[in-house]
C-alpha cells in the first residue's frame, strides 16, 4: 500500500471519529430540571454544590443536565404544572393530592446538616449564654422564634416549643431578617451564613453565631410520573448515582464546598450507598464542622474550592 494511500485513510479515519464523536454529542439528551435559588448551594447560573450534584448524575448516567433556578414557589407551580419532570428540591413538594394524582416519586441523594444561627447584638448576655448551653431544641427558650426557609420546618418536629416561621427565599433574606430583630434564630444550611458574611461584609462575621449541632435533613429529587419521561430519567437518575458514589465523585463533590477532612458524619449517606431511615431528620451530635477552617478555603465565586487551605 502506498503512503498516498495510508494517509487517506488516516483521514478518512480521523475525519470519521471526529463526525461520530460530534454525533454522539449532539444525540445525547438534555434533562430539563428545577430547582430552587438557594446560593451557594443553588446559584442562578447552575453553579454551587447541588446543581454540580445533579448534573454530575445525570452525566454519569449518559445525560446532560439544564438546570433552571427559581424562587421556592415557582419551583414548586413549574413542578406541579408539568412544565419539569425533575424538581431537585423534592423535599418541598408536600401537596399530597397532587402528588398522588401526578405519581411523583422522589429520591434521597443527599443529606444537608441544617441549624440554627443568631445575631448576638440582638440578644441580652442571658440570651447567649442559654444558647451555648443548648443540648436540644427543646432546651430553646420557646418565646424565641426561628425564621425557616421554604417549606422546612424540622425544629418543631424535633422538640422546638416556640414559633417556626416559614417566609424567607433566599439565605441574605434569612439573614437581614434575623439581624433587623425579625426574628431571633434564623435557619441555617451549614456554611451559608459565614460564607455570605465573610464575602460581603467580614467585619461582621464576630456578630454571627451558631448552635453547636445540626439536623440531619434528607433532600429528594422529585419526578413527576405521569410525565412521558418521568420514570425514564428515575432510571437513569438511580443509575448515576450508585456510579458517582462507587467511583468518588460524590464525596468530591462534598469535598470541594466542606473542604478536606471537614465534612460532617451527617453530609454523608450510609456507605453502602443507601441512607438509612434512622439516620433521616435526627440531631447530629457528632459535628466536626470546623467554622475557621471553612472560612480559610479559597473560594470562586460559586462558592467551590479552588485552594485547599490547612
Amino acid at each position: 500500500m502506498c503512503i498516498k494511500t495510508v494517509k487517506t485513510l488516516l483521514i478518512t479515519v480521523i475525519f470519521f471519529s471526529l463526525f461520530l464523536g460530534v454525533a454522539l454529542v449532539q444525540a445525547q439528551e438534555t434533562v430539563e430540571v428545577i430547582g430552587h435559588q438557594y446560593s451557594p448551594y443553588q446559584n442562578k447560573d447552575q453553579s454551587g454544590f447541588q446543581n454540580e450534584l445533579v448534573r454530575e448524575t445525570f452525566k454519569a448516567a449518559g445525560l446532560m443536565a439544564d438546570i433552571t433556578i427559581a424562587p421556592p414557589l415557582r419551583t414548586v407551580n413549574q413542578f406541579y404544572t408539568a412544565k419539569f419532570a425533575v424538581c431537585a428540591d423534592g423535599e418541598t413538594l408536600n401537596d399530597d393530592e397532587k402528588n398522588k394524582a401526578l405519581d411523583v416519586r422522589k429520591k434521597t441523594y443527599w443529606n444537608v446538616p441544617i441549624g440554627l444561627m443568631y445575631y448576638k447584638p440582638n440578644l441580652t448576655p442571658a440570651q447567649i449564654s442559654q444558647l451555648e448551653t443548648v443540648k436540644s431544641l427543646s432546651d430553646i427558650d420557646p418565646g424565641l422564634t426561628i425564621l425557616s426557609y421554604g417549606g422546612y420546618n424540622p425544629f418543631n418536629d424535633a422538640g422546638f416549643k416556640g414559633k417556626v416561621f416559614i417566609k424567607s427565599n433566599s439565605p441574605e433574606q434569612t439573614m437581614a431578617m434575623v439581624k433587623g430583630g425579625r426574628n431571633e434564630l434564623g435557619f441555617e444550611v451549614l456554611g451559608v451564613t459565614p460564607y455570605f458574611t465573610k464575602k460581603d461584609n467580614p467585619e461582621e462575621l464576630d456578630n454571627w453565631a451558631f448552635l453547636n449541632y445540626w439536623l440531619y435533613f434528607p433532600q429528594y429529587i422529585a419526578f413527576n410520573g405521569s410525565h412521558p419521561k418521568g420514570a425514564f430519567y428515575e432510571e437513569k437518575f438511580n443509575q448515576g448515582l450508585s456510579t458517582i458514589k462507587k467511583n468518588g465523585v460524590y464525596v468530591k463533590i462534598y469535598e470541594r464546598f466542606y473542604g478536606k477532612k471537614n465534612v460532617p458524619k451527617s453530609a454523608i449517606d450510609d456507605p453502602d450507598g443507601e441512607i438509612r431511615d434512622e439516620d433521616q431528620s435526627k440531631i447530629v451530635e457528632d459535628n466536626q464542622f470546623d467554622l475557621a477552617k471553612f472560612l480559610r478555603q479559597v473560594r470562586d465565586r460559586s462558592g467551590f474550592i479552588v485552594k485547599f487551605v490547612d
